[in-house]
């Protein structure tokens, strides 16, 4: 019987999100403005490293690169779950793979933010893709086995849930913090006398020494051989147990879940700068203030988490919590066209987002014991 895990313990487990959750909201939520900005009263002072164009359909080589790392992440999820599974290292099976991946995950967070030549150069295309690539690369080697020790070092299902809500958290800190760099980018330009994109560079710098730290603390104070109940490793190459995976029906119907409630996600997520800026017309710092709005609201909600999933189903809290998403999109997709007073936009679009942001990571996290 394994020890129970102080409460302190899971806290330093659920920072370690944090720092990742940082250094994601840095590559997949910022990498896009700041390589495309949106232009300030016709005005453009960032330069152009990548060409801004569309290419391809509606897709610009940024996105190209984005879309890429994408497919890349999900490949290595599938590899290292068994990967991690299998292996019998002294300092922890999962630890040890954390502690190998975290620090070059701040390397190519940082890296993506200063490409070589401060034009429309193609070993700036080189320079990305390889940051783009290899962060989600060391991320899925971070990732997955971090998730893997919720089901290890939550011993019953109340303590799972918690520790899902403790994620959530953390999750929601790690985004904030990475969209204060709109707030923080014009002080930190003003004070020491650099151009947007430099300060912009510099915060980033600032972000990867924070996650570093963050991503430490699992390493650091998880001892797996006395808080995690460990499970025997399934047989099988990781083709074998994908494809025996997707025969079960719940499972199927999981992921649909997942994915759904991913992409809602990054397309809120990754259009606030432009939704605050291009649609609504208000300067890019305000960016922050929003998102830091939606995020105490949905932290207030927490609490709820509990009671909610002892009265209802899981299910009929993520149906919930996608029809809000659905009513926000379509908000969005309008946004232009209406002619309300920006307190009143930003009261809804807030209060649409309050509910799937503090329901659906928890519950998607909780989910994965199953």
């Amino acid at each position: 019987m394994k020890q129970e895990v102080p409460f302190w313990i899971k806290i330093m487990y659920s920072l370690g999100q944090f720092g990742w959750s940082l250094a994601n909201s840095c590559i997949m939520l910022l990498v896009i403005y700041f390589y495309i900005p949106p232009e300030t009263d016709g005005v453009d002072t960032t330069p152009e490293f990548i060409e801004r164009n569309i290419i391809f359909l509606s897709f610009t080589v940024v996105g190209l690169l984005m879309f890429a790392g994408t497919l890349v992440s999900a490949v290595f999820d599938i590899i290292m779950g068994p990967v991690s599974d299998r292996a019998n290292y002294r300092f922890g099976r999962r630890r040890t793979f954390l502690a190998m991946a975290f620090p070059l995950i701040v390397i190519t967070t940082i890296m993506a933010f200063f490409p070589p030549f401060l034009s429309n150069h193609p070993l700036n295309i080189v320079w990305l893709s390889s940051a783009v690539i290899g962060f989600n690369i060391f991320l899925s080697v971070y990732v997955t086995p971090y998730n893997g020790l919720i089901a290890e070092i939550g011993h019953t299902q109340n303590e799972r849930v918690l520790i899902s809500t403790l994620l959530a958290v953390t999750w929601g800190l790690g985004m904030v913090t990475a969209n204060t760099v709109f707030v923080l980018k014009g002080k930190v330009s003003e004070w020491f006398n650099l151009e947007g994109y430099e300060a912009f560079q510099y915060i980033i710098l600032a972000y990867g020494v924070l996650a570093f730290l963050l991503m430490s603390l699992p390493v650091l104070f998880i001892n797996e051989d006395k808080y995690c109940v460990k499970t025997e490793a399934v047989e099988g190459n990781p083709l074998q147990q994908m494809m025996a995976v997707f025969r079960i029906e719940n499972f199927r119907n999981y992921m649909w879940v997942e994915l759904l409630y991913w992409f809602s996600v990054q397309f809120v997520q990754l259009g606030v700068a432009y939704y605050t800026t291009t649609l609504v017309g208000l300067e890019e710092r305000y960016t922050t203030f929003v998102v830091m709005g939606i995020a105490a609201f949905a932290f207030m909600t927490f609490p709820l988490m509990m009671p909610l999933t002892r009265r209802f189903t899981k299910k009929q809290l993520m149906l919930a919590g996608f029809i809000l998403l659905v009513l926000q999109f379509l908000f969005i997709s309008i946004l232009g066209l209406l002619k309300i007073p920006l307190w009143a936009t930003g009261i809804i679009i807030i209060s649409l987002y309050i509910f799937p942001m503090a329901i659906l990571p928890d519950l998607v996290a909780a989910m994965q014991e199953y």
